[in-house]
């Protein structure tokens, strides 16, 4: 159909031990190309999330390959009791925006159409409950945190991460509610965060990335720096705003001591 486009027609080279026909939507192929893509740059594209099997696409140079990545291994991954947690601790957030929480209705239809869904809200629940505990909305230790963040790298980098070990800069192309996922904060098996080993940006799709990139900008155009008010605990919002350089030198101090004793920073968000 025109919304949808096989893989097998496609050039992108599969690891898919089942040999069955992989469906995917057509943005990730028909975006994959980027003029000049840099050497030390690789692009990881995500497909069907919230479907029973999700796609991993990497590209680097010429080259374009995909790992699938089952329902099975999310439940392997996360475990059911966490994911249980998740859900029961997302449900408790009163407070937390709409906006933050990601929803898409879909029609059930067939058991094929409920396990999906079912794959939907699950995946759902826990980077809500990941995105609550980074935000300081759900309490938790340093061990649940550091369990999540481990875990979602197993389950969104770990596929793949062979195909751009030997890169820098990773350009990630989030699918559903992966789009809500700090992927900067994921932790790697030796103990380091993703943001440490890969300097990392976002795009919609590769697309867009490369209409941009290819801008004609005139040679008087100047640098911008814009910042943001994020809200991350609107119970606190206010009197956490900085409004004095007292205020900030406090701040930076608290943080410098925070990173020299190894402890967590989520707090000075």
């Amino acid at each position: 159909s025109n919304s949808q486009r096989w893989l097998s027609n496609s050039p992108v080279r599969m690891n898919d031990q089942s040999k069955r026909t992989v469906r995917i939507m057509p943005q990730s192929i028909n975006d994959i190309t980027i003029s000049a893509p840099p050497e030390s740059t690789a692009y990881l594209v995500f497909n069907n999330s919230s479907r029973e099997n999700m796609i991993q696409l990497v590209k680097t140079g010429s080259s374009v390959s995909g790992e699938k990545v089952t329902r099975k291994q999310f439940l392997n991954i996360f475990g059911e009791s966490l994911i249980k947690k998740a859900e029961k601790e997302v449900k408790k957030l009163k407070a937390m925006k709409a906006a933050d929480l990601k929803q898409v209705n879909l029609k059930i239809k067939s058991k094929k159409d409920l396990t999906e869904s079912k794959q939907q809200a699950q995946l759902g629940h826990v980077v809500n409950y990941y995105r609550g505990i980074l935000t300081g909305q759900i309490k938790s230790d340093d061990k649940t945190f550091k369990q999540l963040s481990r875990n979602f790298y197993d389950y969104l980098i770990q596929p793949t991460a062979h195909l751009f070990k030997n890169k820098t800069a990773l350009v990630i192309v989030p699918d559903g509610i992966l789009g809500f996922l700090p992927f900067e904060t994921l932790m790697t098996p030796d103990g380091q965060y993703l943001a440490e080993k890969y300097r990392i940006t976002y795009t919609q799709s590769l697309k867009i990335l490369d209409i941009v990139n290819q801008r004609q900008y005139s040679s008087n155009r100047k640098t911008l720096l814009a910042m943001g008010g994020a809200i991350y605990d609107a119970s606190t919002y206010k009197g956490d705003i900085v409004e004095s350089s007292h205020q900030l030198a406090s701040l930076d101090k608290n943080v410098t001591q925070t990173i020299n004793r190894g402890g967590s920073l989520r707090s000075a968000y």
